[in-house]
């Protein structure tokens, strides 16, 4: 605990990415989250905590999550605990050095709205299978399976798992040869050998991409009952051709940029979208609601092996591995006792005693770079109304003093003055972040219409009306857009007024008779 706190691994703005991070994580399960709960799906518990900073005094509501890897944040926590876990395995097994890991995939991309679960379920039947096999042929032991799920442009899903073993003793070359050909037998799908693991991150991935999440959630707003929010096509259309970009670049060193893959990217996200609706008028679930259902159950990742007696160790000795760091060493993984619940023979509220805190977690840097201990609590208030409410503050302050001289000790800044410069940094980074999106993104393009001389522009909202700026009356509404198919590319076109074809940024263009004829919304 004090060897960690007041420590820091890297500078505010750095800190401030990795927390931009977080927050866009935190988003995005708060959205999928949502749509769960609007099919009646539970996404969260009854457990709300509130983050306490010992040193810098600052708090964070945080909310409790379901353990589901469709939500980002919980899926994350235990990435971070299986990786952690690995390392410290890795790095401490006799044949750590010459672990080795491999990816077999599974046959053809699962069509979303397929049976996903049970070819998840053969697949890690296979590995299973073909682990006996290998140890018992070829002296091959198998510690880990760690299962992945990618999602492409057509949402159709690649099922792939990342496979880790060692060789109790070398093979000659022709038994390496044998083992690799008679292992893609085995599983009669492909099967590549990737060498010596260099970093668990290799082995430990997510199992859904945030992105890819995204991406159905985004595309699924082509439905009206399943949107949560507007239909955009040309924003989609750049998210595919990233993607689309991604591919084609692989191996090659003249690297194509996203936008020569616009146009078909667009095309693509018009087909899906009018894919969905179809799937939705026969009955269909939402994307991330079958995705739930599906995964349900299923575990992600399986220890085997070693890795799996020293997990059970793990739970037994009621340990976990945390980084720690080290004058000498530096950061290093270490085993520890988990924290136990604090018990007290004092009479408690009966209901949602104020103050409970509920964990006392390893110094971490949540509110800045420099690493402090935080305090998890339940019903937290800074004016108590119960004596064991105030008891509890009370002992939060002394272990806050106790820290801070840990902190002193390190040689950390005022928390104070870091409290401020962190404010600071974020507010410019807002700044700077609001200006390079003005530069980049324009809501709408005013040049093609029509108004009198002298006349402020009126303000073309994305319904397609006009707002009069100063008086904000409407000056015009379209009487045909519920007619135009945003399906049909002959309804897009470029800011030059190019219908469908090479243009970097298409539009929908909004039919309103021939006078407003060129108006544009993005």
């Amino acid at each position: 605990m004090e060897a960690n706190t007041g420590r820091s691994r890297s500078d505010i703005q750095a800190w401030l990415a990795r927390d931009a991070d977080r927050q866009r994580l935190e988003a995005d399960t708060e959205r999928f989250a949502e749509i769960l709960e609007q099919q009646g799906i539970p996404a969260r518990t009854d457990l709300r905590l509130v983050a306490v900073g010992l040193i810098t005094g600052q708090r964070q509501e945080l909310e409790g999550w379901r353990n589901t890897n469709v939500l980002p944040v919980p899926s994350s926590r235990n990435r971070a605990a299986m990786l952690r876990e690995l390392e410290f395995f890795m790095r401490n097994h006799p044949k750590g050095q010459w672990l080795r890991y491999a990816v077999v995939t599974f046959g053809e991309r699962v069509e979303l709205f397929g049976d996903l679960r049970d070819r998840v379920r053969v697949a890690h039947r296979r590995i299973s299978k073909w682990a006996s096999w290998a140890k018992a042929e070829f002296g091959v032991h198998v510690v880990d399976r760690h299962g992945e799920l990618t999602v492409d442009e057509r949402l159709s899903i690649h099922p792939h798992s990342n496979v880790l073993y060692y060789l109790e003793r070398p093979l000659s070359k022709e038994r390496w040869a044998e083992f690799l050909w008679r292992s893609a037998q085995k599983f009669g799908a492909r099967w590549q050998d990737n060498g010596r693991v260099r970093n668990a991150n290799e082995i430990v991935k997510y199992f859904f991409k945030g992105d890819d999440l995204t991406l159905m959630a985004d595309l699924a707003c082509a439905v009206p009952d399943w949107a949560d929010g507007a239909f955009d096509p040309a924003e989609l259309a750049h998210m595919v051709a990233v993607k689309l970009a991604a591919k084609a670049n692989k191996g090659r060193s003249d690297r194509l940029p996203a936008e020569a893959f616009f146009g078909k990217a667009l095309q693509l996200v018009l087909d899906v979208a009018g894919d969905l609706r179809r799937q939705a008028a026969a009955g269909a679930s939402h994307p991330l609601v079958w995705l739930f259902h599906e995964m349900f159950g299923l575990r992600v990742a399986t220890p085997m092996g070693e890795l799996r007696q020293f997990r059970a160790g793990l739970r037994i000795g009621k340990e976990r591995v945390v980084g720690v760091f080290s004058p000498e060493t530096g950061y290093g993984l270490r085993k520890v006792r988990k924290q136990t619940r604090e018990r007290t023979s004092e009479g408690i509220d009966v209901l949602l005693p104020e103050n409970e805190v509920l964990a006392f977690t390893l110094p971490q840097p949540r509110f800045s770079p420099y690493a402090e201990p935080v305090l998890l609590v339940r019903n937290f208030t800074a004016q108590p109304r119960t004596r064991l409410g105030a008891l509890a503050l009370n002992r939060m302050a002394a272990t806050g003093e106790k820290a801070k001289e840990w902190w002193n000790k390190a040689g950390a800044p005022d928390p104070k003055k870091l409290v401020a410069a962190v404010n600071g940094a974020r507010a410019e980074a807002g700044r700077q972040e609001e200006t390079a999106e003005g530069g980049v993104y324009r809501s709408h393009y005013y040049d093609n219409c029509p108004a009198e001389a002298g006349a402020e522009m009126p303000f073309c909202r994305s319904d397609g009306s006009l707002v009069d700026r100063r008086t904000g009356e409407v000056v015009f509404e379209p009487r045909s857009i519920p007619e135009i198919d945003i399906f049909d590319p002959r309804n897009w076109f470029d800011s030059s007024g190019t219908q469908w074809g090479s243009g970097k940024r298409y539009q929908l263009r909004w039919h309103y008779d021939s006078a407003m004829d060129g108006c544009w919304d993005e």
